[in-house]
């Protein structure tokens, strides 16, 4: 079950095994509702005191 606090500890490991420091930027394609982009776009960013770096928009079909 993913509760507050694991999902916060989710993020704290994820950021300690790929070593984020304060100088690292994450950029973010995924929404915040997927557990791919609050676990680690969101928590391994914040507890690690990196910058996230969001899209504004992505829509998959545009050409570029």
């Amino acid at each position: 079950m993913l509760t507050s606090k694991n999902i916060l500890n989710n993020g704290l490991s994820i950021g300690d095994r790929q070593k984020f420091t304060q100088k690292d930027r994450v950029c973010l394609p995924v929404p915040f509702f997927h557990c791919f982009g609050i676990v680690l776009g969101v928590m391994a960013v914040l507890t690690h005191r990196a910058t996230l770096v969001m899209l504004e928009v992505f829509d998959p079909l545009s050409s570029g």
